[in-house]
């Protein structure tokens, strides 16, 4: 496992690919990249790759998700705190929306007051491609499943593929029943 710079020189190689190569009559921009925190993070924990990745001419939008208003740390702290499917259904919509308004802006035109969704039988425009730390890879790779040929490419930074145990073998009591809530209540 690397870490540090590591994860910054990995992300940065698996994206260097901005697309495939524009015809001498359209100029096609690089696809966007859309950042997703991790647990108990902020947006602001990406800007070191966000950075790298605008001075690569890259637009980047970083997303944030999860605040768990219940709890003190998602009062003042980070997100990714809440439930994960909620979570995944929050960055879903930042997704949808990110599509439709690239969708719109190839039409020319403008979405309609309100609207989030794009018209269904019209023809896919655009892609991005997603980058997930941690928990957020996992988001990150939902949002791909659930919106097939709009993600081009899904870069995973220390995602818990395999599981995770974050406090070891208190884990298991922290989750037993009834204690769930009081935790997040309490922290």
């Amino acid at each position: 496992m690397r870490s540090g710079d590591g994860y910054l020189d990995d992300a940065l190689h698996a994206l260097a690919d901005p697309g495939p190569s524009p015809t001498p009559q359209m100029h096609q921009p690089a696809r966007p990249v859309l950042l997703v925190h991790g647990t108990n993070d902020t947006p602001a924990t990406m800007n070191t790759l966000a950075a790298a990745l605008r001075r690569a001419g890259r637009e980047v939008v970083s997303l944030d998700y999860g605040r768990h208003r219940q709890s003190l740390r998602g009062q003042f702290g980070g997100g990714g705190l809440g439930p994960l499917r909620e979570s995944t259904r929050d960055l879903l919509q930042r997704l949808d929306d990110r599509l439709a308004a690239m969708d719109a802006a190839a039409d020319g035109g403008e979405l309609p007051e309100g609207s989030a969704f794009r018209d269904e039988s019209a023809p896919i425009v655009g892609q991005v491609d997603l980058v997930g730390h941690s928990q957020g890879g996992l988001h990150a790779l939902a949002c791909a499943r659930a919106r097939p040929g709009r993600v081009a490419h899904v870069v995973l930074l220390g995602a818990p593929l395999h599981g995770v145990r974050p406090i070891g073998a208190a884990s298991r009591w922290a989750h037993a029943p009834g204690m769930r809530g009081t935790l997040d209540t309490l922290l």
